[in-house]
This record gives structure tokens, sequence and C-alpha cells, in this order.
């Protein structure tokens, strides 16, 4: 799947996204930038093949009812109450190791023999990498739809430490519990969650009666 603008202009802001086998959330959430949620267990599994060309600004409501009913499905506008948890990486003040890799990029290999993770980040920017290693670390509870990810950093711009690149290459079990330690070792990063209250809204997913 992906989502590319091919015309930008003062008055139109065109995308066109593809999606081949996508569950439905997870177009609604491309589409509209909001959670869905699907009642209908059938629905929530099936999975689209779909192509779209549209404007960006669009509400969700027109773009629901374009496509909608070649989803076979309508939505409908909910607020919801929960709490999310906010995220929060801190650096403790110490000079990162220099960097001694100098073509950038990172990568995830996952050994099936032995269930072992192994990460490689070279010449890669310290948020970036905290982002692809909390990402495809087990155990981290992280909502996608609510939750939110934080830098903090209350020094200069110029020194801040998320900024830097930095070389990372390690192996473990996968689990946010064990991959945690090596980026305060390292790097003296530590992560903070701060529960808070949030109201959002989302859109429920129902089955069109013309789908029937």
């Amino acid at each position: 799947m992906g989502a590319r603008i091919f015309a930008d202009c003062p008055w139109v802001s065109l995308a066109r996204c593809e999606f081949h086998n996508y569950a439905l959330k997870e177009i609604t959430r491309v589409l509209t930038g909001m959670p869905a949620e699907i009642p209908d267990s059938t629905l929530a599994q099936q999975t689209f093949t779909l192509k779209i060309n549209y404007l960006e600004k669009l509400p969700w409501q027109k773009l629901m009812a374009g496509v909608g009913p070649t989803l076979g499905v309508r939505a409908q506008l909910v607020q919801r109450q929960t709490t999310r948890t906010r995220f929060t990486f801190v650096q403790d003040g110490r000079a990162f190791p220099v960097k001694t890799r100098w073509w950038g990029g990172s990568s995830l290999r996952v050994s099936s023999q032995d269930s072992v993770s192994h990460y490689t980040f070279e010449g890669v920017k310290m948020s970036d990498l905290l982002l692809n290693l909390f990402r495809n670390s087990r155990g981290t509870n992280y909502n996608l739809d609510l939750d939110t990810l934080v830098y903090r950093w209350d020094g200069p711009p110029a020194q801040n430490p998320f900024a830097s690149d930095v070389d990372l290459e390690f192996q473990s079990a996968g689990t946010w519990e064990e991959n945690a330690p090596r980026i305060q070792e390292k790097f003296g990063v530590r992560l903070e969650r701060i529960p808070e209250p949030l109201t959002y809204e989302a859109l429920v997913l129902t089955p069109s009666p013309e789908a029937k």
C-alpha cells in the first residue's frame, strides 16, 4: 500500500492511494486519519484491494461517502473517552559515542530457527532509531491510534541528541524489556510512561444495507 501526492497546487492537493489486501481499519486510518471501530467480526477480518484518487482536504463524510459503497460499508462518527499513554524518551545529557559508519540505514532480521531478533542501525538519526526499535519490540503496549511518542529535550536545538546520527547493533529476544537497557546503557536514553485522559473521535463502520 502506498499514498502519493501527485498534484499540489494552491487550490487542490490530490492524492493517489493503492491498497492491496488491506484491512478496513487500515484503509480508514490512511484516508481519514481517524481510528475505526468495526462491530461486525466478519467485516473486521475482511481485506480489500482498492485504488483511489481523492482530495486530501476532503472531510471524512465526503471521503467515506465516496469510498463506502465500494467497500460495502457506512460510517458513523462517535466520541470516546479513554486513557492514553504518553511515551516520553528522555536523555541524561551524556555525549553520544562518535558515529563510525557512514552508510546510513537500519535493518531488523528475525531468525525463525532460534527466535532471535537482530537489530542493525548504521548512521541513523537517534529519534528514527528509537521509533524503529520501539515499534519492532514486543511488549511495548503501544496503541498506534491513541498513544503518543515524545522526544524530550530542553536544551538548545543545535545540541538535541535525538537529531544525532548514531550506530547500534545487537541481538535479543525481541522484547522491549530486553531492548530498553541497550539504549539506556549506550545512549543514556530512558522511557517514561505518562497516562493522561483523552477524548477522541472514531468512525464506527457497519455493512451498508445495499451490500446485503
